[in-house]
């Protein structure tokens, strides 16, 4: 069981995103790694024996947020196929095939989830006064 992670909050277990409040893992080692928006992304390795429960406690430090200004954003137009949840810096944004926001300028990090589907993670960097477009298309989970 995962706490104290705030609303909007990611759970990654070996690499894979996934929700819930309780979570069932196979036996063995995993990687899990807590996200929140203004929050240091929590790493940590669990190590599961049959049968066995267990919880893991947020603890991801807050991160300051520059104050935005108008003179320091830009726009990104993004489409994607099929429809799918977008995520802008962790936090859900829409689930839509279209995103258009106005973001701050520097890098930020994009990723599209729909289920059947593998995810797709990257990074954009907007520049002040410009307009990013970029199109994405999502490809089926092999079965």
């Amino acid at each position: 069981m995962v706490q104290r992670l705030p609303a909007g909050g990611t759970i990654r277990i070996d690499g894979v995103t996934t929700s819930g409040p309780r979570i069932t893992l196979d036996p063995g080692r995993h990687t899990v790694r807590l996200e929140a928006v203004d929050y240091r992304p929590m790493d940590t390795v669990v190590v599961v024996t049959a049968g066995s429960t267990g919880t893991i406690t947020f603890r991801g430090s807050r991160v300051n947020r520059p104050v935005i200004t108008t003179e320091s954003t830009g726009t990104l137009m993004i489409r994607v196929g099929p429809f799918a949840k977008i995520f802008v810096d962790g936090r859900l944004a829409v689930e839509d095939v279209q995103l258009i926001r106005q973001l701050s300028a520097g890098t930020h990090r994009i990723r599209f989830e729909k289920d059947g589907f593998q995810m797709k993670d990257t990074t954009i960097v907007i520049t002040a006064g410009d307009t990013i477009r970029r199109v994405f298309r999502l490809e089926r989970k092999p079965e």
